[in-house]
């Protein structure tokens, strides 16, 4: 693709105002600025290449790879553009988008609020450069340039301290000090905290918490464990085997680019047997808080799939994780959410209503969906609306990442189901946008399994559909949620009829008395068998429920008729529920 024109990108919000300047390199110029929108400091590069008019590149990966430097930015966009990355479209508000996923995702795209707000100089006619739907940027590999500077500041780093740099970015930008040391061979692992002040002390990686060592397990000739977290005046007691081995805490990388030049040394045998340690590490803590019944996002889900039970992911949650392991996760994840967001603290529930407003969601949808209560569930859902609990901050620091490790390690099964984890986590805790994005990485790795057979089990195509109905219905798009809730019904084993003559006859059937049959049929499975039958239940009670909803919506004798289906159909998969949990409760 032949290049000129301005091109406008922007990296993010930032802390600080840059200095106005202008740099050339091969292939064009840039200049840099920085501006105020909805009173949050945006750096904007500008990049002149050969593309005629003003167009607006905006993507997270910008934002969170290149650190707000322009050169890196310059390079990168370079890189995706060389790999036919870019997709190029004309951004007209008026016009009416299809009403199919496609659509969704590429509006879903355009309608960030940092495209929104760069837009509005281009008006509503406004050319957009995005990153290609199929596309996950974080897959790319570094530009050369890049991975030469990086590689430079690698080998400025004494080898010990080099060597648990690797072994960190294998985990992720951020990462918690019990997960390194479970990955750490045994040799290092007395030394791993003293290191990482060290690498704290230059500016390498920083520390956000670390926890105290308890006073029963405290070495008694040794102070409080600590760390140089910002050298407040606190002194740092001499290393000892007991201390650095008992201390814990979060750090994350002060330079991604460094974390993944560091990450690519490793051998692709080794990257993927520590992907593997990560990933069981993870797994114990891959469910939902405390105060949410610890239960999977996607109820009874580990019981459907057989291969994620060969990592160790079947024990139940209550048998799970450590408490310090629980809240340096906890940690670690309300970090990552901050960097998602790309603001600072205090402007994070202002830039999630600007999401909100701008999305393309109808106004009357979202101020309806606010003031209806949470659709009827199995699932004991303690939290209606916005979820305050600590599921917010584990989707991104376990689910998220062991979608990542999976697909690292050439896994694709599990790596499917812990997207769809993470996607039910996000409706889970009232982040639609964030599960659309997270559905589509599973789009993506579904397709590209097309042509293998059985990789992805049935109940895994159910749930993928299920929740991109759910998607659907809290954005407003309420045609292709029915579409997309009458296929996963489809799969589930329980078809919900098209026609009006369909969903008479299918009335008469659920009318029939079958009560008994289920009751004896539950008692007579083995746990395991019980709580695979419920999970299928439950997703076919969730679906039943939406399209109840749904169909009430339309006012119609119609949608009446459907709708009354719908809390028939339910009914009946609630009284099955009850057998199976009843059976199920006596067994135990």
């Amino acid at each position: 693709m032949a290049l000129t024109g301005p091109l406008l990108v922007l990296l993010g919000m930032m802390t600080r105002i840059l200095t106005v300047g202008t740099w050339a390199g091969e292939g064009g110029t840039a200049r840099v600025k920085s501006i105020y929108v909805q009173e949050l400091p945006i750096v904007i590069l500008v990049i002149q290449i050969e593309l005629p008019g003003a167009i607006t590149i905006v993507d997270p990966f910008l934002i969170q790879r290149s650190s707000g430097i322009p050169y890196y930015c310059k390079e990168l966009l370079g890189c995706l553009l060389c790999n036919d990355m870019l997709l190029l479209r004309t951004r007209r508000r008026a016009e009416k988008a299809e009403d199919n996923w496609e659509s969704l995702i590429t509006s879903a795209v355009e309608a960030s609020p940092l495209a929104a707000t760069s837009s509005s100089s281009a008006g509503n006619d406004g050319r957009v450069c995005i990153i290609r739907p199929d596309v996950n940027p974080e897959n790319t590999v570094l530009p050369t340039t890049l991975k030469e500077i990086a590689l430079a500041q690698l080998d400025r780093i004494k080898p010990l301290k080099q060597t648990v740099l690797k072994f960190a970015a294998v985990i992720g930008p951020v990462f918690t000090t019990q997960l390194l040391s479970h990955i750490l061979p045994d040799g290092m692992r007395h030394k791993m905290n003293c290191l990482l002040d060290m690498l704290v002390s230059d500016n390498i990686l920083k520390w956000l918490k670390t926890t105290e060592v308890p006073e029963d397990v405290r070495d008694p000739t040794k102070g409080p464990g600590t760390s140089r977290q910002a050298g407040r005046g606190v002194e740092r007691p001499s290393p000892s085997k007991k201390t650095t081995e008992r201390q814990s805490g979060v750090l994350v990388f002060c330079v991604p680019l460094l974390r993944e030049a560091a990450y690519e040394l490793w051998p692709e045998r080794q990257r993927v047997a520590l992907h593997r340690k990560c990933a069981a590490f993870l797994e114990r803590h891959a469910h939902k808080c405390k105060s949410c019944g610890q239960g999977d996002f996607v109820a009874f889900h580990r019981f459907t799939v057989t291969s994620t039970r060969k990592g160790g992911s079947s024990q139940g949650p209550a048998e799970q994780g450590d408490p310090h392991s629980w809240e340096a996760l906890v940690l670690a994840g309300e970090q990552l959410k901050r960097d998602r967001t790309h603001g600072p603290e205090g402007a994070l529930q202002q830039q999630q209503a600007f999401l909100e407003e701008d999305f393309g969601v109808a106004g009357w949808f979202l101020a309806k969906s606010e003031q209806t209560a949470e659709l009827p569930s199995k699932t004991n859902r303690k939290h209606s609306g916005t979820c305050s609990c600590e599921c917010k901050a584990i989707v991104e620091s376990v689910l998220v990442p062991l979608a990542r490790h999976y697909v690292a390690m050439g896994d694709a099964a599990r790596a499917f189901y812990y997207l769809l984890e993470s996607a039910a986590a996000y409706l889970h805790v009232s982040n639609s946008y964030v599960a659309l994005m997270k559905l589509h990485e599973a789009e993506v790795l579904r397709n590209s399994l097309e042509k293998k057979a059985n990789v992805i089990a049935r109940f895994e195509e159910a749930t993928f559909f299920s929740l991109k109905g759910e998607v659907c219905w809290r954005m407003g798009h309420v045609k292709l949620a029915k579409k997309m809730l009458r296929e996963a019904l489809s799969l589930l084993g329980r078809q919900f009829p098209r026609t009006s003559m369909g969903a008479f006859v299918k009335s008469q059937v659920e009318k029939l008395p079958y009560a008994t049959y289920v009751a004896r049929r539950a008692s007579s499975l083995p746990q395991e068998a019980r709580r695979k039958r419920l999970a299928w239940l439950l997703r076919q009670s969730r679906c039943l429920s939406l399209l109840e909803h749904l169909f009430s919506l339309e006012g119609t004798s119609s949608g009446q008729t459907f709708s009354l289906l719908a809390a028939r159909m339910k009914a009946n998969t609630d009284r099955a529920v009850d057998s199976y949990q009843a059976a199920d409760s006596c067994h135990r």
